[in-house]
């Protein structure tokens, strides 16, 4: 249903909160944006 792969959020996994972006910058690490893809590794 998600479309694909990147929609598929494991919500127990903090790593979520590393690839996903956050909203605003002073929301790092507490919400993240799932419209948008993922930030894929260095």
């Amino acid at each position: 249903m998600g479309g694909s792969w990147d929609h598929v959020i494991p919500g127990h996994d903090p790593l979520v909160m590393d690839l996903y972006p956050a909203p605003d910058p002073a929301l790092e690490g507490i919400v993240a944006r799932l419209d948008l893809p993922p930030r894929r590794p260095a």
